[in-house]
């Protein structure tokens, strides 16, 4: 099976059975493609299955088709109001939609927070050390880490 059909659950032990050494930064990279590229697989499969155009699609959604091409291409992803417009038309699961989002929004947040943690690392005043303190331990709260002692 190749590496970009595996479900995003599985998707680690793929890597382990393969003996693939991937970074932090190269598995998060790879889940966000993997998100959008399940979100936009979405998007067209269930398009197909209703028969429709995406001319019809885009007419009763509200866009251009076009735009739905980018949308169903991975090219660009959808807004919230065009996720739940389609939703109702296809009458799916809102929750299937949002897991290509979601996960993707998980990866981004998880680097930012990341870099956060770093810049607060660096040494400062005195003065800003017990707010810096209280601000690491929110975001190793976030990542799910112990708090790193301050410099």
């Amino acid at each position: 099976m190749p590496l970009l059909e595996v479900p995003l659950s599985n998707l680690e032990n793929f890597l382990r059975q393969r003996s693939c050494r991937l970074t932090y930064h190269e598995f998060s990279c790879l889940a966000e493609l993997m998100a959008k590229r399940y979100l936009a697989n979405y998007l067209r499969a269930y398009r197909k299955s209703s028969g429709l155009t995406q001319a019809e699609v885009a007419f009763v959604v509200g866009i251009n088709r076009t735009d739905l091409w980018h949308y169903e291409t991975g090219r660009r992803e959808p807004s919230l109001r065009v996720l739940i417009a389609l939703q109702v038309l296809y009458r799916i699961p809102i929750w299937r939609l949002f897991a290509g989002v979601y996960q993707a929004g998980v990866g981004a947040t998880k680097r930012r927070l990341r870099a956060l943690q770093g810049k607060l690392l660096m040494p400062s005043s005195a003065k800003q050390s017990k707010q810096r303190a209280q601000k690491l331990a929110w975001i190793s709260a976030r990542l799910n880490l112990p708090s790193p002692a301050l410099l």
